[in-house]
């Protein structure tokens, strides 16, 4: 693929920022459990920034097919910066710890509902700036720069965390922020991208209600039968990987009786199989011709999942768990995400794009009804774990296993053949 000068900035922007918000994620987790040594308060963190941004991924897909695509992305980015500046002055100027943990969730909180309303922004710009061909690879790039940024901010977070303090290091967060505005900025969408059909719509309708144009997503979504039992796997997915990230901290030490350090090294494992999926599913994207090929591939590698973690319960050495989390990271998140969001941006309308893959982005907080559902089931199973995991990757396995079964998946992959047949 030949990366041009827009796609650049786009990926340098979200890399940079993907740090920046990793970073700052990782150091209020450690400032909390240093000043207020509260494990449920640093849950509660997790729980209500959740929550806002599935809320308002939804809305963001509304504003993203009404807007100016790149300006949403670089106000979002600039807005955050002042936010975690702000922040940082509170700790410097208030010296009141109920005050400054008041600070630090309210900053959560609204940083979770700017980026909720952004990310559809992301995805939907993309077709923008690049040929179909080169989609997928798009995609590829642009998730593995995120999820290595990401990790790169946590792995750092630490030692900075220890060495400069909090109210410096989240000077260096708003700082990364305000770069990765200015980045953002320089991109120019190429003449006839559909950004501009996007905002041209906004504006022949800038008095229709949100509410109205959010219910065109949904209604497009539950017209078309196919994208329905894909997001319902999708669903599945994004459940088994809530109820692993509770379930495996208990599973490190009662089951493999190992010590703390090896969730690091299992969740490390889990991040690894994302990016190898990820650049598998978008290499392979093009390669598949027929629709019977995509179908398999799109199938399977979504079963695939739940039955890892089955097998992760039912084993006693850790290092099997290590190959069995990168193959969840593999089929249950890296290798579906990248084949169905880029079918989505080949195929959703232009004007309902942003809306269309907020619906699909929304799903990822699935994830947090599974946690929920892990958590209450560890309590009343008395931690074991081991019946925990089996229960709850069996319903995920069945449930996706008899959506397959329905045969509506090559009406799904067959609308990409028909767009390349077109093309």
């Amino acid at each position: 693929m030949k990366i041009n000068r827009n796609f650049l900035l786009l990926t340098q922007g979200v890399i940079v920022s993907g740090m920046g918000m990793s970073l700052f994620n990782i150091i209020c987790i450690l400032w909390l459990v240093e000043v207020v040594g509260l494990g449920s308060l640093v849950g509660l963190l997790i729980l209500i920034t959740g929550v806002p941004l599935a809320v308002m991924n939804l809305f963001g897909g509304v504003i993203a097919d009404r807007f100016n695509r790149r300006d949403m992305i670089v106000l979002a980015d600039f807005i955050n910066a002042l936010i975690v500046l702000g922040l940082s002055l509170s700790l410097f100027l208030i010296d009141n710890t109920y005050l400054q943990v008041l600070s630090l969730f309210l900053a959560h909180v609204a940083m979770s509902i700017i980026f909720g309303v952004s990310a559809p922004a992301y995805v939907s710009i993309l077709p923008d700036l690049m040929s179909k061909q080169s989609l997928p690879l798009g995609n590829v790039i642009l998730s593995t720069g995120l999820l290595a940024s990401q990790f790169l901010g946590r792995a750092i977070g630490g030692v900075l965390f220890a060495l400069l303090g909090m109210p410096v290091l989240l000077l260096i967060t708003s700082a990364s922020l305000f770069v990765s505005a200015i980045l953002e900025r320089l991109i120019r969408i190429p003449s006839g991208g559909m950004i501009d059909v996007a905002v041209s719509d906004s504006n022949a309708n800038n008095k229709k209600d949100a509410v109205a144009e959010l219910k065109q997503g949904f209604e497009y979504v539950l017209n078309n039968k196919s994208l329905i039992h894909v997001i319902a796997m999708r669903l599945g997915c994004h459940w088994c990987l809530g109820c692993l990230w509770v379930t495996l901290p208990f599973l490190v030490n009662l089951q493999y009786q190992e010590g703390v350090e090896w969730f690091g090294y299992l969740a490390a494992a889990l991040a690894v199989g994302i990016a190898v999926g990820s650049m598998y599913g978008g290499a392979k994207f093009n390669q598949l011709n027929g629709i019977g090929s995509r179908t398999l591939l799109f199938g399977l590698s979504m079963l695939i999942g739940p039955i890892m973690c089955i097998g992760l319960s039912l084993g006693s050495s850790v290092y099997i768990a290590l190959l069995l989390v990168f193959m969840v990271g593999v089929f249950a998140q890296g290798l579906p995400e990248t084949l169905v969001t880029t079918q989505l941006q080949l195929t959703a309308p232009s004007h309902l794009r942003g809306r269309i893959m907020s619906i699909n982005m929304m799903s990822g907080s699935f994830s947090l009804v599974g946690a929920f559902a892990a958590g209450i089931l560890v309590d009343i199973l008395d931690n074991n774990i081991v019946l925990v995991q089996v229960i709850l990757s069996a319903v995920a396995c069945l449930a996706m296993l008899a959506i397959w079964c329905q045969n509506v998946w090559p009406l799904f992959i067959g609308q990409v053949a028909d767009t390349e047949v077109a093309k």
